[in-house]
């Protein structure tokens, strides 16, 4: 707690590489949580570096999706860097009702209550009713739909945010290859393959290229970060 106030006392001061780098202490020492990196975010967004402020709002928002002072700081930082996100359709929004480890959850649960009805309907032949019946074809449906949503999320499970300014996307992972498209800071895309110091990504154009590892990093959070409670 001491080093949180610390923290939050040295970004009221606009002492803000300080304040970062007590925020990213607590962090690596204690875990993530939404309201760590929302600070964080804040402080990487005064001392004007708006692809790590975005980095880390993306991760507060990963832990706590359904927060809207999160949701509506990220939209403003990605409109100030002029990075403007098309409103998912189709398939793509019904699929962002919810995140990937929901879906999964809600296909075990489905397969699972037709295997237990698939089951008793082996050991009681004569019992079987058309409500059961109906129950046991719409669980095998439900759980088709719902696995079908973790196989759409799947490609975008990982995303990485540019964090460099003027991110090269490269032909080849060589750093004399030509040029693909400039990246801007903030700029969401999804790692594909590495080679040794690259990594093929694909952006949100679909635009597809290698990029030097150290231009981007992974908004998905190390385990080693797990939560801990603050002393």
């Amino acid at each position: 707690q001491q080093l949180f106030d610390q923290a939050n006392s040295e970004y009221v001061k606009k002492n803000y590489s300080v304040a970062i780098h007590d925020y990213e202490q607590l962090i690596h020492k204690y875990g993530a949580s939404p309201a760590l990196f929302y600070n964080l975010a804040l402080a990487y967004a005064k001392a004007d570096h708006p692809g790590k402020a975005i980095l880390n709002l993306e991760r507060a928002h990963t832990l706590a999706p359904g927060d809207k002072e999160i949701t509506a700081l990220l939209t403003e930082f990605r409109k100030k860097e002029g990075l403007f996100v098309s409103p998912p359709k189709g398939l793509e929004k019904v699929a962002a009702l919810l995140e990937i480890d929901q879906w999964a959850w809600l296909g075990l649960t489905s397969l699972l209550l037709f295997t237990s009805l698939f089951l008793f309907s082996s050991f009681a032949k004569g019992k079987r009713t058309r409500w059961l019946i109906g129950i046991q074809n719409g669980s095998l449906l439900a759980a088709i739909l719902f696995f079908s949503a973790v196989i759409y999320l799947w490609d975008d499970a990982n995303p990485a945010i540019i964090t460099t300014e003027n991110g090269r996307l490269l032909i080849s992972p060589i750093a004399e290859a030509d040029l693909v498209v400039s990246l801007r800071q903030g700029q969401k895309v999804f790692p594909i393959k590495s080679h040794d110091r690259y990594l093929y990504v694909r952006d949100h154009n679909n635009k597809k290229g290698w990029i030097s590892s150290n231009s981007l990093e992974a908004v998905n959070t190390p385990k080693k970060w797990a939560a801990q409670e603050m002393p």
